[in-house]
């Protein structure tokens, strides 16, 4: 089946060229987007913008109205899998109604501003330990990710006091 270019556009954001293409084709709807000062194409996944280089992806873009969020281990584009180990300048930016958060262990880094603005955030959970989070490399201007409570990931009940987190039965984030 033929593919066929449905859109195309060109933008400067902040100084940085990107072009948008969206194809359509035997498997469906495609948008991709690629920024030329960057070098990653951009690709859309579940309403989520990700930046995909060197096969891992970085989360670009949110949607503005986002409340809760897992962010994934991987994601799967035209059935390849990206590791997700950044969150991006910006990403979560002005996310008002953003109230909590899971972080995979994955993510190794996070962007300048990707959590500025995000006033409602209280609750970030991290699938890894307090020391696996003091790693990850964390930008300038997040106060809504460092003011919020960060609990870590533990399957059984700790026996410290600390901020920890598990599943429950019914697969929903319970506060230890």
């Amino acid at each position: 089946s033929n593919t066929i270019i449905k859109e195309a556009q060109a933008t400067t954001i902040n100084g940085n060229q990107e072009l948008s293409l969206a194809f359509s084709g035997s498997g469906g709807y495609y948008p991709v987007y690629y920024s030329v000062k960057w070098g990653y194409k951009r690709v859309s996944v579940n309403d989520i913008i990700y930046g995909i280089k060197d096969n891992v992806a970085t989360i670009v873009k949110t949607p503005q109205d986002i409340e809760n969020l897992t962010i994934v281990d991987s994601i799967t584009y035209q059935n390849f899998v990206y590791s997700v180990t950044g969150i991006g300048d910006s990403a979560f930016a002005g996310c008002n109604n953003l109230t909590s958060i899971e972080i995979s262990d994955s993510v190794t880094s996070i962007g300048d501003y990707a959590f500025a603005f995000c006033s409602s955030l209280t609750s970030v959970y991290y699938k890894g330990t307090a020391s696996d989070w003091s790693k990850i490399s964390i930008g300038s201007y997040n106060g809504g990710l460092t003011s919020a409570t960060c609990y870590y990931y533990s399957k059984t009940e700790p026996t410290t006091t600390g901020n920890y987190w598990h599943y429950d039965e019914n697969g929903n984030i319970a506060v230890w």
